[in-house]
């Protein structure tokens, strides 16, 4: 089995036990709360740290989704 990969984020390490390859990972959280900014940060230490090649999707809901107001 492949090694776990380090987040950057300690409790997210410890919470998950790290991201596993051939595994998928869901971050979740309404909107306004810094998700994309987290999944990049994470990205950016995946990468960079670690060397290894990252993808993020994202699937924002359509304006036509939210109650209008």
């Amino acid at each position: 089995a492949k090694a776990a990969l380090d987040a950057g984020f300690v409790a997210l390490d410890r919470t998950v036990r790290g991201l596993h390859p051939g595994s998928l990972t869901v971050v979740a959280a309404g909107p306004a709360h810094g998700v994309q900014s987290f999944l990049l940060g994470v990205a950016a230490h995946v990468s960079t740290r670690q060397r290894r090649s990252v993808a993020i999707l994202t699937a924002g809901p359509s304006a036509r989704t939210w109650p209008a107001g």
